[in-house]
């Protein structure tokens, strides 16, 4: 049984306003996918909300105080991975 050569495999006949309608609503998609992508962004990267309490006060200092020793941490292990995988070629000095 052979397909017509205008016809797509599918059987579904694409028409110009199908296309346009389609592609209406992949932009419509993109633009929301943008907004919650900027809206996650913008939570993220937003300043702190400034304390009222002293005990927010101390929970803030105590989550920057995480922060930065995570950063730290992080950091020295990413150093460690680098000198594993590039140090190896030296020969290392025993005293």
């Amino acid at each position: 049984m052979e397909q017509n050569p205008k016809m797509p495999a599918n059987g579904k006949v694409y028409t110009l306003e199908l296309l346009r309608e389609e592609k209406r609503q992949v932009r419509k998609q993109i633009k929301e996918s943008s907004d919650r992508i900027r809206n996650t962004y913008q939570s993220i990267v937003a300043p702190p909300k400034q304390p009222t309490t002293k005990m927010e006060s101390f929970m803030n200092a105590f989550d920057q105080g995480m922060a930065i020793y995570d950063g730290v941490m992080m950091g020295m292990r990413i150093v460690r991975t680098i000198r594993s995988i590039f140090g190896s070629s030296r020969k290392k000095k025993k005293w």
